[in-house]
Formats: structure tokens, C-alpha cells, sequence
């Protein structure tokens, strides 16, 4: 018996988390076209607004546009070992020292 409630109890925890990470990739991926578009929406704002020149607001869309085909193939993750070399950094000098 407590071997069929064990294998049960892991069978719900893996329907769980493979169910949480599905869900958190496209919600990722919603969150960031949303954010792309309130961009644009900004932007063509402010050029009714006359707080950018029509020209401006065309080279940021540009902009926003390539910076969406970039991510979209790249993924939105932060690059690099972050703030004085990382967390697994352990004191040891940098190759640019």
C-alpha cells in the first residue's frame, strides 16, 4: 500500500512541475510580446504627442522589430557570469587582470 500511495505521489509531482514549466513558457513568451507592443505604443504615442519626429518613431519600431527577431531566436536569458565574475567565481583572478 505505501508503495502504490509512493509512486502515485511522484507521479502527481511530475505531472506538476512538467505542467508549471509548460505553462511558464508561454507565459514568458506572452509577457515579452506584450511588452514589445507597449513599446511601439509608447512610441507612436509620443510621435502624436510631437515628442519624437515621425522619423524617430520609425527607427524605433525598426529598432523594437529587430530586437523581437533577435530574441525570438536568442531567447531573453541574461548573458554573461554577472556582478565581479559570478557566484562561482571563488576568488580567482580575472583573464583580463
Amino acid at each position: 500500500m505505501k508503495r502504490k500511495l509512493a509512486v502515485v505521489m511522484v507521479a502527481v509531482l511530475l505531472l506538476m512541475i512538467t505542467i508549471s514549466v509548460a505553462y511558464a513558457a508561454t507565459d514568458n513568451q506572452d509577457f515579452f510580446n506584450q511588452m514589445f507592443s507597449a513599446h511601439k505604443q509608447w512610441v507612436n504615442q509620443a510621435v502624436e504627442n510631437k515628442q519624437l519626429t515621425p522619423e524617430q518613431g520609425q527607427a524605433w519600431n525598426n529598432h523594437f522589430d529587430q530586437m523581437q527577431k533577435f530574441h525570438e531566436t536568442n531567447g531573453f536569458g541574461c548573458p554573461g557570469p554577472g556582478m565581479m565574475g559570478g557566484f562561482t567565481n571563488n576568488n580567482q583572478p580575472n583573464s583580463a587582470e
